[in-house]
């Protein structure tokens, strides 16, 4: 366990792919302890977090990486957005503001509110927390198109330029609002003035397949 260790916290001064790879490898043996602890400061590392975070295929095929990733974001405090600016502060001094925190349900492609309600015209801050081993967005689109906009996001998937990016956000004037893709362990903050207009406005993950049961709805009365 000792030589484990002392690998795993080698992998976040090297910090290439193969590295990722060594570190990733140590999660299909027995990890308890001090090993647990050089593999969370390993995975949080600077020089590690760009290749897991946004690597799909590697958490997707490896069931022990994605289990100690999901253990490893119960103690990592997740901050919605890690910038924040003079227009961000004079947004949310707004007497007005409705605050929403929306967080991804590990393992689940769900989103832990389903619904949630705003005024016309009202301006909105969304927090959005993707606490899962797998990237997700928050989608929100004019209503009744979230199919389209899903069917379109999954059919980008098939185009190796337009997937390349990892968006998956059509260019479409169904969609109104968006976060970019979430990365594991991240958060995105969108602020935003509601619709005029009164009706439902689904929101969803646009990451291919993700949508169809990934989704909520946004009131505006």
């Amino acid at each position: 366990p000792i030589v484990r260790m002392e690998a795993a916290i080698a992998t976040s001064y090297i910090g290439t792919p193969k590295a990722m790879d060594a570190l990733a490898d140590t999660t299909k043996h027995p990890h308890g302890g001090h090993l647990a602890y050089g593999m969370r400061s390993a995975l949080g590392a600077a020089t590690m977090l760009p290749h897991w975070q946004f690597n799909h295929h590697l958490t997707m095929h490896n069931a022990p990486l994605r289990k100690f990733i999901s253990e490893f974001a119960k103690n990592t405090k997740i901050a919605p957005d890690a910038k924040y600016s003079a227009q961000d502060a004079q947004f949310d001094t707004q007497k007005n503001l409705k605050v929403v925190r929306i967080t991804a349900v590990k393992e689940r492609m769900l989103y832990d509110i389903t619904r949630f309600e705003v005024k016309a015209g009202q301006p909105v801050k969304l927090e959005f927390i993707n606490p899962d081993a797998t990237p997700h967005n928050l989608v929100i689109v004019k209503p009744g198109s979230g199919d389209e906009v899903g069917l379109a996001a999954t059919r980008m998937a098939a185009d190796p330029a337009l997937a390349k990016s990892g968006q998956y956000i059509p260019k479409s004037d169904k969609v109104l609002f968006h976060t970019k893709m979430v990365p594991p362990i991240a958060g995105e903050t969108l602020r935003f003035m509601a619709p005029s207009e009164p009706g439902e406005y689904p929101y969803i993950c646009s990451f291919p397949g993700h949508w169809t049961i990934m989704k909520g709805v946004m009131v505006v009365k």
